[in-house]
């Protein structure tokens, strides 16, 4: 999980632990693993500007307690962190990241397209100001000096949601790309409810990146179809036998086409915009 390469997680430490805990924590974890590994995460943890990469990265807002807790529920009780509508959206966010990067091949379409909105959703409702109140409350406690500036947490989260983009799109590439393109599609089509209505912004991120690599396919299939069509008319002349088989061709190409074409189209109709392909 990218969970495990968290300073908090190697070396076994809460957001509420002061310096004095630290060391300690450092001190055991160095008679069990990699020194520098160990020396890394306590830097980390110890300088103000890597600090508060770790602390966006975990999981804001919740007790060290309930943190333990929830990262159980990654294996045992998936469901309860997806629909839970009492974590705090960042803490969710990288919960369901977590999720997402664990998430099987086999696994349904309406699961991964389930995790993936609910990434996307979560991760539009993260308010800096609420964000930037939860981690100094646990500064507070820890002794470490409170966060002055929300440019400083815009900064970080911003390079959070980069996160959550690049999770989604690894854990895409390894699907088979009939299940790939259902995925996408779903993705697509239920926070737009089929086109009429604005989606999360890393939904459409998701479907922009889908759509460089759709584009390979889709635009020289579209030449074969263009083709196909002049080829049709040129015979059309000859009557119906001559061009009953190119026309079911058609039908079955322009259909696959469409499959492949449908979570771009359905991104585009949500921005008000036309998809110069399939006009």
């Amino acid at each position: 999980l990218p969970l495990h390469s968290n300073p908090f997680h190697l070396l076994g430490a809460t957001v509420r632990d002061n310096r004095s805990r630290l060391i300690e924590l450092v001190d055991d974890r160095s008679l069990v693993m990699d020194a520098a590994v160990v020396s890394k995460a306590r830097t980390d943890l110890t300088t103000p500007k890597n600090r508060l990469s770790a602390e966006i990265s975990w999981f804001p807002g919740l007790s060290p307690r309930s943190v333990n807790a929830y990262i159980e529920k990654l294996y045992s009780d998936p469901e309860d962190i997806l629909y839970s509508e009492s974590l705090p959206p960042l803490t969710k966010a990288n919960l369901v990241a977590n999720l997402i990067s664990i998430l099987r091949e086999d696994v349904d379409v309406r699961t991964w397209a389930g995790c993936i909105n609910n990434l996307a959703y979560a991760s539009d409702k993260i308010d800096s100001e609420d964000v930037l109140r939860a981690i100094n409350e646990d500064r507070t406690i820890s002794g470490y000096p409170p966060i002055q500036s929300v440019d400083l947490i815009d900064e970080e989260l911003s390079l959070r949601r980069r996160f959550y983009s690049e999770t989604v799109r690894t854990a895409i590439d390894s699907l088979d790309s009939q299940m790939l393109v259902k995925v996408v599609t779903s993705v697509a089509d239920i926070p737009t409810n089929s086109g009429e209505c604005h989606a999360p912004v890393l939904v459409h991120d998701v479907i922009d990146r889908y759509e460089i690599e759709a584009n390979r396919f889709l635009e020289p299939e579209t030449e074969n179809i263009l083709k196909l069509i002049e080829t049709i008319r040129e015979n059309g002349s000859k009557g119906e036998k001559a061009v009953d088989g190119l026309v079911k061709k058609l039908d079955k190409i322009a259909r696959n086409w469409d499959f492949v074409a449908q979570p771009i189209q359905l991104s585009m109709k949500a921005q008000g915009l036309e998809h110069d392909l399939s006009h």
